[in-house]
C-alpha cells in the first residue's frame, strides 16, 4: 500500500512542486500566510475515477483540473504535508479510491488567481474538501522520526557557489539568466541522472530530499550541516531507487551515493513536526 502510495505521490509532487527537469527553487514553508484575499473556488466537478487515466494541469488559468488522485494526496498539497506519514485518521479509500477534480474560480476572480493562483491554490482546495468531503481537521506538533543532514567524516566533497557564474552547460531560465536551486538531468538510454546544485543551498537540498525524494528516504530531512551559503554539486540518481534502497549497506543505496558523492550522510533523528490529524472526512457526492 505504501509504495503505492509513495509512487503516486511522486508524480504529485512533480505535477505541483516542479517538473523533474527543472529546475527547483526554494520551497515555502507549509502553511505560509495566504495572500490578502482569499479565493474559493466557484463550481467544483467532482468524480470518483474508474477508468484509471492519470493527467489534468493542477491549477490553471482560471481553476483547478486535475485526474485520479486518492484525496490523501489531495490533502497534502491542499496543507502543505507532502509526507503522507504526517497525514493521520484517513481511511483507507483515501489512500486508494482516485478522484478527478475540475473547478472553476469565479469570473471576477480570474486576474488575480492568473496572477497569484499557486498562493491562492491550498485555501481553494482545503475550502473545497470542507465542502464537497466534509473534512473536519487539526494541527498537532508531534516529535516523529527524521533524518539529518551532516557532514560526513573527511568534509564535503562539493564547492563554494562563484559569484555570477553563468553555468555555461547547466540550467537557465527562460530569459537566458543562469538558475538557481535544485534541478535534475536525465541521459537519454541511462539508468540514473543527476541531482545538480547551482547555487543550492543545504537547506534547499534537505527540502528536496523531505519532498521529491520521500518515497525513497520515507522521513522528513533536516539541515545540519552547518554549512552556510550557496554551493555547486552533482550528485546520481537512480530510476530504480525505491523502499527496497533505504538500507546502508544497500549497493547503490542513497546513503552510500550521498556520502560517496557530495560527502554528506543522512543520520536519524526525531524532530518536532507538523501533523494533519483528519477528525472527518466524507465519500463526495458526485456530480
Amino acid at each position: 500500500m505504501l509504495g503505492k502510495i509513495g509512487s503516486v505521490l511522486s508524480c504529485a509532487m512533480a505535477i505541483v512542486v516542479a517538473a523533474p527537469t527543472a529546475i527547483a527553487q526554494a520551497s515555502a514553508a507549509p502553511n505560509a500566510a495566504p495572500a490578502a484575499k482569499a479565493i474559493t473556488f466557484e463550481v467544483a466537478t467532482v468524480r470518483r475515477n474508474k477508468i484509471g487515466d492519470r493527467g489534468g494541469h493542477g491549477p490553471t488559468a482560471d481553476g483547478y483540473d486535475q485526474k485520479n488522485l486518492p484525496p490523501i494526496i489531495y490533502l497534502g498539497m491542499a496543507y502543505g504535508i507532502m509526507e503522507f506519514q504526517r497525514i493521520e485518521g484517513v481511511p483507507d479509500w483515501c489512500k486508494t479510491d482516485g478522484y478527478d477534480i475540475n473547478a472553476k474560480v469565479a469570473e471576477a476572480d480570474i486576474p488575480e488567481w492568473r496572477k497569484n493562483g499557486m498562493k491562492l491554490f491550498p485555501a481553494a482546495l482545503q475550502a473545497l474538501f470542507a465542502e464537497r468531503f466534509k473534512l473536519k481537521a487539526h494541527f498537532e506538533m508531534r516529535d516523529a522520526p527524521a533524518y539529518a543532514l551532516v557532514v560526513a567524516k573527511g568534509g564535503p566533497k562539493f564547492k563554494q557557489a562563484t559569484p555570477d557564474e553563468t553555468y555555461p552547460d547547466g540550467f537557465h531560465t527562460g530569459d537566458g539568466k543562469p538558475a538557481i536551486g535544485l534541478g535534475e538531468k536525465w541521459e537519454p538510454d541511462s539508468d540514473h541522472g543527476r541531482l545538480i546544485g547551482q547555487a543550492a543551498t543545504m537547506a534547499q537540498l534537505a527540502q528536496n530530499f523531505s519532498s521529491l525524494m520521500n518515497p525513497v528516504i520515507g522521513r522528513q530531512v533536516v539541515d545540519k550541516t552547518g554549512l552556510a551559503g550557496q554551493y555547486d554539486f552533482s550528485m546520481p540518481v537512480f530510476r530504480e531507487w525505491s523502499g527496497s534502497h533505504l538500507a546502508e549497506d544497500s549497493e547503490a543505496s542513497i546513503f552510500t551515493v550521498l556520502e560517496d558523492s557530495l560527502g554528506l550522510k543522512l543520520e536519524p533523528a526525531k524532530v518536532p513536526m507538523q501533523f494533519l490529524v483528519i477528525d472527518h472526512i466524507e465519500r463526495p457526492t458526485e456530480n
